[in-house]
């Protein structure tokens, strides 16, 4: 990959995901699509909902011209799936749809994408059907969790890039490179541009037009990283999504909560609830996504204790931000 075909994308998805915010926001404000304060969100404004469409519209455009295989059925299966996430998304923020329904699109479009991609590694002895299913769960799971876990400033976009950049330089590594030039590298332009609009005090959020797709885009990045020998890096990356939105479900469950209804109870809500700014919150994530991404690159030599690393590393996050040891 050369620094040419590197850059190119970024600054495709970044210059068009930003003028497309431009254009947007001021329309999501006319028409009255705002987030209001309320006991579980952490803002103090009303806010416009539905940046999202902007950030996920500059990739999917972006990609119709830098993807060297835009023809072939795993590139159109996935492109489609994520267009289709994209408008039940943008319904469910004018509507609010059921759980049942997002759930079935979602499953929908994840198994589409691994009907028609390129295949998944052999575990030995694990039938193929059961190591689909399996990866088919954590992918929709990941849309889900990648959704739960936009709720300050920041956040979603600092994730974002730190997921697409490590993965794209995990698969370059690997001999991938137009796969990560075309489609992980667009992300992280999108993502830069959407930090311009949502950082600190933000001026809009992405909403789950936004989120679910993003989600789907890169949990499709980390199932293909299964098929390297950088595969403990879907793992690694999103070390401290997989740790605090796993630790909160648990949490929820004992508590009789249902879990796919909003709440407010992820370790990096409570720091701010104890009083850190939603920026100081974002860097503290994007300094630990740094040592993620170093880790995920090294993996090969030790997969197994890469992840466990990584994991427990996010754990210790979780702990800081949650405040455990604090004094009340």
């Amino acid at each position: 990959m050369t620094w040419t075909s590197a850059v190119l994308p970024v600054l495709a998805g970044a210059l068009l995901a930003y003028f497309g915010l431009k254009l947007l926001v001021p329309v999501l404000v006319s028409r009255a699509i705002l987030d209001h304060p309320e006991d579980r969100r952490n803002h103090e404004t009303p806010t416009p909902r539905g940046g999202g469409l902007a950030v996920v519209g500059a990739v999917l455009i972006v990609w119709l011209y830098f993807v060297p295989d835009r023809t072939e059925a795993a590139f159109l299966a996935f492109w489609f799936g994520a267009v289709v996430l994209t408008a039940v998304s943008f319904l469910d923020d004018m509507r609010r749809l059921g759980a049942p329904v997002r759930f079935a699109v979602q499953a929908a479009a994840v198994a589409l994408a691994l009907w028609a991609g390129p295949g998944l590694p052999d575990i030995a002895g694990v039938p193929g059907w059961a190591v689909a299913i399996a990866v088919g769960f954590l992918w929709v799971w990941f849309v889900n969790l990648f959704n739960f876990m936009d709720g300050i400033d920041g956040i979603a976009g600092v994730e974002a890039i730190a997921v697409a950049f490590g993965g794209a330089l995990c698969l370059a590594l690997a001999g991938h490179a137009h796969v990560a030039q075309a489609m992980a590298l667009t992300i992280v332009g999108a993502a830069l541009a959407f930090l311009a609009f949502n950082w600190h005090p933000a001026r809009v959020f992405m909403g789950d037009s936004g989120s679910i797709p993003l989600g789907f885009m890169l949990g499709g990045l980390l199932v293909a990283l299964l098929a390297t020998p950088f595969w403990a890096a879907a793992v690694i990356l999103p070390a401290y999504y997989w740790i605090d939105s796993g630790i909160t479900i648990l949490w929820r469950l004992k508590d009789g909560e249902r879990v796919w209804t909003p709440h407010s109870r992820h370790a990096y809500q409570k720091a701010v609830r104890r009083g850190w700014r939603h920026d100081r919150v974002a860097l503290t994530i994007a300094a630990f996504n740094l040592v993620m991404i170093a880790l995920a690159v090294v993996s090969p030599a030790a997969p197994i204790i890469c992840a466990a690393v990584g994991l427990g590393l996010a754990l210790v996050l979780f702990a800081v931000l949650s405040g455990m040891g604090a004094r009340q």
